[in-house]
């Protein structure tokens, strides 16, 4: 391999198990992951929780100045719907002009997808409570997407997300999507999805993507758009 892997921070949730190996098996070029974990409680989160997550979000993604990140993928998507598009571009913008890089949430990533999908109505699978999958709602209307449905496996905290398969995501993305739907959407850097959106593209013959896979999509993309020399394999 000529040169040196990208490197790449990943801050998330403390209990995420799934980001970071999805993301090293989506990279299109060699990478040197650096995952930061965002300290958070058992229950899944709230807005009353949204101030006391984003300093700790704050404080975590300082911890990845000495590694020297070309750019950062922040995936904490529920704090994402629950704070709105304003703080969550303010949140990354922040970011970006303290490391001088790229710095793309997975909430912003849903919707840059889908609108290069040119998908103005879509299907939504996520893990969320009413309130969250709500704000999810939202931050899709703000950008002029509407959503049809919203399918949610219902966790009730963060052993029971983690507990979830890729074939329980499966099982519900599956379901004949809404008739007005263009696109479904997989929400929450939790779910594993690499292994079933081909599966599911072909099945329902629409797009399908994750957060974790338009994260990859659109981030690595960002690397590349910055300059960054990119190694080769061998």
């Amino acid at each position: 391999m000529a040169g040196n892997p990208a490197r790449i921070g990943i801050i998330v949730p403390a209990n995420n198990t799934t980001m970071e190996p999805e993301i090293a098996q989506l990279a299109p070029f060699p990478v040197a992951l650096t995952v930061a974990r965002v300290v958070r409680g058992p229950g899944l989160l709230t807005r009353a929780d949204l101030p006391d997550y984003k300093a700790n979000a704050r404080a975590t993604a300082k911890t990845l100045m000495e590694v020297r990140p070309d750019a950062i993928f922040y995936g904490c998507t529920a704090a994402g719907f629950l704070g709105g598009p304003m703080l969550d571009t303010a949140f990354t913008t922040e970011l970006s002009s303290l490391f001088g890089v790229p710095v793309l949430s997975t909430a912003r990533a849903m919707v840059e997808i889908l609108e290069r999908e040119g998908a103005r109505t879509v299907d939504v699978i996520s893990p969320y409570s009413a309130e969250v999958n709500d704000a999810l709602t939202a931050f899709m209307a703000d950008a002029g997407i509407a959503v049809a449905r919203v399918a949610s496996l219902s966790a009730a905290n963060v052993d029971a997300l983690g507990r979830l398969t890729a074939e329980d995501v499966y099982a519900l993305a599956a379901r004949r999507p809404t008739a007005d739907a263009q696109a479904v959407f997989i929400a929450c850097s939790q779910l594993p999805t690499a292994g079933i959106l081909a599966r599911l593209r072909g099945e329902l013959g629409i797009p399908v993507w994750s957060s974790i896979s338009a994260t990859a999509e659109l981030g690595f993309a960002r690397v590349k758009a910055a300059g960054r020399e990119i190694p080769q394999g061998d």
